[in-house]
């Protein structure tokens, strides 16, 4: 008699549970810990990427209240294989908000996407000044950093974003400038050039044909055309090309081969760069808040929360490509790995709303990475929360930041002062 000894080999593999959702109370421990994800809130803004994808950033609500959790990029197939627009998915998070305190940092505006250096640029609201910012794409973390301040100059900037010879950006503050290169840090605003003095434009678009054109338009209505090269130029130098009375309440701007294309809360129209004709308009009865063109047709977003499409010579026939509505996926507060309400190894921070966010601690310390207010710091008098991230008082350094090389007094307020001979 024979015996056979069978082995059984059991395969585990890796899953990911979906937690679908109505309501809040279906997530996890529920509100203020874990959300039902509600309506797609998106942010002014709407580009392409180099993959036929449109790009918007957004955050979800909760079914509790309004907005909630990390904002994120979202991405809309432009066509799929039906030849039609396809369904959004969240293409990633975006990190470096911050909720509460003086150091309060929130996405305001999607600028651009910039395919050749895969940067995303935003206008972010940073304490109530509006700060250009950075999302450097493929580099791990997704956080948005800091270029410069705006000093709440009526800015707008476009930039040379397929010519791979030429890492080109235009800028209108008070005056129009330009970078030979991709701002990405702070220095780079001193490296700015003036072109034309003391113009305040409203909407600006370099040719990306020749990254030589500049067309701007203005508060009071016009459309003007300048060059790259024209350094330090009085504002008569510019060429005005054509006017519109709806310019003056715009939304977006964009040129796009030979049309200017711009936004504004009746609808979208069109302009020939060489004045050829007026504008003509191709939306109507629509608050357009941004828009983006590939091939002819025009994809643009409206307040409502939806994104539609128009061929540039269609005359108001509207696509719909997407209409803000929830994913039914459950969603874990700022800083939170599941929907348990647990933030193992950090700080768990409350906003003024009663909505936390966990934050870990810094390596080897009990001090959080953010912070609302100094006393999240710790105890110790000795900090300050700057910024949203923790820090030492002037002078005082180590990990608890008592130490000083010098004397030690405190002020009327109890504060210590760290005085060095």
């Amino acid at each position: 008699m024979k015996i056979y000894t069978f082995l059984c080999f059991i395969i585990i593999l890796p899953f990911t549970v979906v937690y679908s959702c109505d309501s809040d109370y279906q997530c996890g421990v529920g509100y203020p810990f874990a959300v039902c994800n509600g309506k797609l809130n998106f942010y002014p803004g709407i580009d392409y990427d180099d993959n036929f994808n449109l790009l918007i950033a957004g955050k979800y609500n909760s079914s509790h209240n309004g907005p909630y959790g990390v904002p994120a990029m979202f991405r809309v197939p432009i066509v799929n294989n039906n030849g039609f627009g396809g369904e959004i998915h969240k293409f990633f998070n975006i990190n470096g908000e911050i909720e509460e305190g003086a150091g309060a940092n929130h996405i305001f505006k999607f600028l651009a996407f910039v395919p050749k250096a895969d940067y995303y640029y935003y206008i972010m609201n940073q304490a109530g000044t509006p700060v250009f910012s950075i999302l450097k794409g493929g580099q791990g973390d997704n956080t948005i950093t800091p270029v410069f301040n705006i000093h709440n100059t009526p800015f707008v900037i476009d930039f040379a974003r397929y010519l791979v010879d030429a890492d080109l950006s235009v800028y209108g503050a008070y005056g129009i400038y330009k970078f030979n290169k991709l701002p990405t840090v702070k220095a780079d605003a001193e490296s700015s050039i003036l072109l034309y003095q003391n113009q305040i434009v409203n909407g600006i678009a370099l040719d990306q044909r020749n990254s030589k054109d500049i067309y701007m338009s203005t508060y009071d209505g016009n459309i003007l055309k300048g060059s790259v090269d024209c350094l330090n130029c009085t504002q008569d130098k510019l060429i005005k090309i054509g006017s519109d009375s709806d310019i003056g309440k715009l939304t977006d701007f964009i040129m796009v081969r030979d049309l200017i294309y711009y936004s504004f809360n009746g609808g979208i129209k069109k302009f020939p760069v060489d004045g050829s004709s007026g504008p003509i308009q191709i939306v109507s009865n629509e608050n357009v808040l941004s828009l983006t063109e590939f091939n002819g047709i025009v994809y643009f977003q409206t307040n409502d929360g939806s994104i539609k499409s128009v061929l540039s010579t269609s005359g108001n026939y509207q696509n719909y490509l997407y209409n803000s509505t929830s994913d039914h996926l459950c969603q874990p507060a700022v800083g939170f790995n599941n929907l348990d309400g647990k933030c193992p190894n950090g700080l768990i921070l409350w906003d003024s709303k009663g909505i936390p966010r966990c934050t870990s601690f810094k390596s080897g310390t009990t001090i959080p990475e953010i912070c609302y207010n100094q006393y999240d710091c710790g105890p110790s008098g000795y900090f300050a929360c700057l910024n949203g991230g923790c820090s030492c008082l002037p002078n005082f350094y180590g990990t608890d930041c008592k130490s000083c090389d010098g004397k030690v007094q405190h002020n009327s307020n109890g504060t210590p002062v760290c005085i060095i001979n």
